[in-house]
């Protein structure tokens, strides 16, 4: 950890929105537990029909996936990520997949499966984990937190540390070139 801006880490652990209410072995756990949280943090136009189903938001959803991690003793290293299934992802989260609903000819009797709505925001979630994993695998990182702090050794600056984990994981890249127009959107 000497090796490591300590102001940086104090900065950015500040302005994380996030604490957990865990006990954490080392810093690079509670690190790699937060950064994966924040690399998470998309998928809030699925609130609606995770309150539906579930009764809590996509927040809380995330949330409850990183504590349920934490508290298993999950080991989240980088090949863990590369390698993660939808069906993991739907346990450790809590995001139903199928639901069963009235078969369309059959009457109110004969029930069906069908996919949730949810399924696609869990697809998105696996896709990030198993895309980081791959990145950190190839980069020699054996997890984010490792990626995360070697970023923020002493000398670099806030706005250097993001363009570093900007361009190492396409989903912290929350913006586009609208055509040739030379305008950028920010998400």
């Amino acid at each position: 950890m000497q090796n490591v801006d300590q102001n940086l880490l104090k900065e950015a652990m500040a302005a994380t929105p996030v604490s957990f209410p865990l006990k954490f072995d080392t810093i690079e756990q509670e690190v790699n537990l937060l950064s994966l949280h924040c690399l998470l943090d998309f998928g809030h136009s699925f609130n609606s029909p995770m309150l539906k189903a579930k009764n809590r938001s996509i927040s809380d959803c995330l949330l409850w996936g990183m504590m349920s991690l934490h508290i298993a003793g999950t080991s989240i290293t980088s090949k863990y990520m590369q390698e993660i299934s939808l069906k993991e992802v739907s346990s450790i989260f809590d995001i139903p997949l199928m639901e069963e609903v009235p078969h369309p000819t059959m009457g109110p009797v004969v029930m069906m499966g069908q996919d949730t709505e949810l399924k696609t925001f869990a697809i998105m979630v696996q896709n990030v984990l198993n895309e980081t994993g791959h990145i950190l695998v190839n980069g020699g990182y054996p997890n984010l937190a490792r990626f995360v702090l070697e970023s923020a050794k002493p000398g670099k600056g806030v706005e250097e540390f993001m363009v570093a984990l900007i361009k190492a994981f396409p989903t912290f890249k929350d913006n586009e070139i609208i055509s040739n127009s030379g305008i950028v959107k920010i998400y």
